[in-house]
């Protein structure tokens, strides 16, 4: 606020150019704006540095005093000066001259020694207890106190230094004393009365002085109504300053309340709340802690720490009347749980608190803090409490308004966005021109699941459908529910390739959740040159080509966890179940997947396992029937012919796109750990961990089931 009022007086003084040149001999040159702004905090060396430029600029060392003379008239701390005026006399205003002095002066506090009807005795000190002082701010304190009175109409008070810091005094201490209003009544009364006595004796005594004694009643009369006037144009100025800056101070608070109930997004309102909350009701800080369930948490704040607000949510947690009441704390060092405001560099050490409610409804709080101890005026609480009524009014709009889009944008059954939002999001995105890929998903074989369960079950695979899409996706991913069995992303950043392992994954893990249903996918660039219809339509073709199974150049376009390739799998499990060799191996693929689960894989993973225990003996399909059912040993020959199954299941399985994953764990399934297997001797790692897993399961299930040349063993 010093600062605010400081360029205000020099632009009165001197213009735009003595401004410049004030904060140029400061280096503040782009600080123009915060130093105007009564909310924003300066150091004690900042002002000090000002009012020296102030000094060189102007050619005034002795300014201050005029300054301060200034400050009733010009439009800077209006909230102050409106609520100094409501406490009704100077005298009152001494009484609450800790309070006052707080809102505008960090670094130094002002107390009050002793008051009577028309004296106080102030003590200006520093809070710190480093005995900074300089001329110019004990200069200012004192041109300050003078001015007091006027605020009510009075001459200025007369002020007497008894003890300065300057002189090695432990603080300033400073006597003002100033001149009440004299009734209007009494002043007549005594003007007649020296009216009278002096005609009553010039009467009685010398009645040749009558007319002097005439002139004289006459003269008396007329000062007075000469003092009259003078003293109503005093009240009119008063009364005139009075009413502008009550002006100010609503006008202020209509536009903080004005864009607050603005806005109906419920993040920019948190926002505004502590925002606007600095310019209409004036303070250090702020902070807003909105109601979640049965506790308070803090949602906005004007920059505290994160302790201060976790002090805060301990303090209004821990009473139940801070939920009910407007509370004015004015030391926190009374409160235990606000110690953490105290320890900081700039000490927070007065809290103000107003409950936000609606039609008996607890939304939250707002808090008001100052940095020293009784910092908060009656005027000030006042003002907090009712833009905290207002403040409640906006926040119960904007959830009101949060809860009605979420209904009308997300999708009834999964909570994804539903299909307008769709357009919309596309929309923005194509117009800003931002860089991401559009993902098209569509479910394979879903109404089957409809058919053999019924719709009810439809349901809850689709609502699994859309938690395994929003465990892929990113925090600033969209996705969404197009309709059926329709699914949708919009990923920032991502180019076609990045996109295309996204959409694999989402594409793999739809797949563990049913054996019968997989999913496709088509992958489009963001183009706000070649417009929606177009990445629209590209992303469609590419879907459609996925689900059928086609090779796509642009293979990053096009992703599927089965579409064609789960036609394949099928195929082939239905041929080895009519071949007349060994079928698709279920005990093995059962107890691997059980134990891929076990191992904490992926769902992707688990499937991929159960895929590669199905068809790990698929390449018997190649050889002889009557070499892969002879009851004795084989002979080297057969030996070797029977090696090669391995490598020939896989290369049927490479046959369909999207299939490598399957292809090469079934090629390792009897290749061993210590390099000995076959068909290309791998070790450790080397093995893919589906056929690790495949390879233990199928000699466990050998050795207790048994084969054509030995018996089985027990399980025990």
């Amino acid at each position: 606020m010093t600062s605010a009022l400081l360029l205000a007086y020099v632009e009165r003084l001197g213009g735009a150019e003595a401004v410049s040149g004030v904060l140029r001999r400061c280096d503040l040159a782009g600080c123009e704006a915060e130093l105007r702004d009564e909310n924003c905090w300066f150091s004690w060396e900042t002002k000090l540095a000002l009012f020296e430029a102030t000094a060189e600029v102007l050619g005034k060392p002795d300014f201050l005093e005029e300054m301060a003379s200034f400050a009733l008239d010009l439009n800077v701390g209006g909230g102050l000066k409106v609520a100094l005026r409501t406490l009704g006399s100077p005298q009152l205003v001494f009484r609450s001259i800790v309070r006052a002095n707080a809102r505008f002066n960090g670094s130094h506090s002002m107390e009050l020694i002793s008051s009577g009807k028309t004296n106080a005795r102030i003590r200006f000190v520093d809070i710190a207890g480093a005995g900074r002082f300089h001329p110019m701010d004990c200069q200012y304190s004192a041109a300050m106190l003078r001015i007091v009175p006027e605020l009510f109409g009075l001459p200025r008070a007369r002020l007497r230094h008894v003890a300065c810091a300057g002189n090695g005094d432990e603080a300033c201490v400073y006597d003002v004393h100033w001149r009440e209003h004299t009734a209007v009544g009494r002043r007549a009364l005594a003007a007649t009365a020296v009216g009278l006595g002096a005609l009553g004796g010039s009467l009685a005594l010398a009645p040749a002085l009558l007319p002097g004694a005439i002139a004289l009643a006459v003269g008396s009369t007329g000062m007075l109504a000469v003092a009259e006037l003078r003293r109503h144009r005093k009240s009119w100025s008063a009364l005139q300053r009075e009413a502008d800056d009550s002006a100010e101070v609503a006008q202020r608070l209509f536009e903080s309340l004005q864009d607050l109930v603005s806005d109906l997004r419920l993040e920019e309102v948190l926002g505004k709340v502590t925002g606007n909350a600095q310019a209409a009701v004036g303070g250090r800080e702020f902070a807003l802690l909105v109601r979640d369930g049965e506790r308070f948490a803090c949602q906005s704040s004007s920059g505290l720490p994160a302790a201060t607000l976790a002090a805060l949510e301990s303090w209004t947690n821990g009473e139940q009347r801070i939920a009910e009441q407007c509370v004015v704390l004015d030391d926190v060092a009374t409160e235990p749980a606000l110690a953490p405001l105290v320890d900081k560099a700039m000490p927070l050490c007065s809290v103000a608190s107003a409950p936000l409610t609606f039609f008996g409804e607890s939304l939250g709080l707002l808090v008001a803090l100052g940095t020293q101890a009784h910092t908060f005026l009656p005027r000030d609480v006042e003002v907090l409490q009712s833009f905290a009524s207002q403040a409640s009014i906006a926040l119960h709009n904007a959830r009101r308004y949060q809860v009605t889009k979420t209904q009308a944008d997300g999708d009834a059954l999964t909570g994804l966005l539903n299909h307008r939002s769709f357009h919309e999001a596309l929309d923005r995105a194509m117009h800003d021109r931002r860089r991401g890929c559009l993902v098209l998903i569509d479910l394979d074989n879903f109404k089957q699941v409809n058919d053999e369960e019924g719709h009810g079950a439809g349901d809850r695979l689709l609502v699994a459908v859309a938690i395994a899409i929003a465990d892929v996706c990113r925090g600033e991913d969209l996705a969404f529910r197009l309709g059926g069995d329709e699914f949708a992303l919009l990923l920032e950043g991502l180019d076609e390739t990045e996109g295309g392992v996204v959409a694999d994954r989402v594409c793999a893990a739809i797949a563990s959740l049913d054996p019968r249903v997989s999913a496709s996918a088509g992958v489009a660039q963001l183009d706000g040159a070649a417009g929606k219809s177009a990445t629209l339509e590209r992303a469609d073709r590419l879907l459609y080509a996925a689900k059928r199974g086609e090779h796509v150049p642009e293979r990053a376009g096009a992703a599927s966890s089965s579409g064609a390739a789960r036609v394949a799998i099928d195929v082939l499990i239905s041929t080895l179940e009519l071949h007349p060799g060994p079928g698709p191996d279920r005990a093995v693929a059962a107890l691997a997947a059980a134990t891929a689960g076990r191992l904490g894989l992926a769902p992707a993973d688990c499937e991929l396992v159960r895929q590669t225990g199905l068809l790990h003996d698929l390449g018997m399909l190649a050889l002889p029937t009557d070499l892969v059912s002879t009851p004795g040993p084989l002979s080297d020959e057969a030996w070797a012919l029977v090696r090669t199954h391995p490598e020939r299941g896989a290369d049927l399985v490479r046959r369909t796109p999207g299939l490598e994953a399957l292809a090469n764990a079934i090629a390792a399934t009897h290749e061993r750990p210590d390099g000995d297997g076959y068909p290309a001797g791998l070790t450790d790692e080397q093995i893919p961990l589906a056929a690790r897993v495949v390879s233990a399961c199928a000699a466990y299930q050998a050795i207790i089931s048994g084969r054509p040349h030995r018996p089985a063993c027990s399980r025990g």
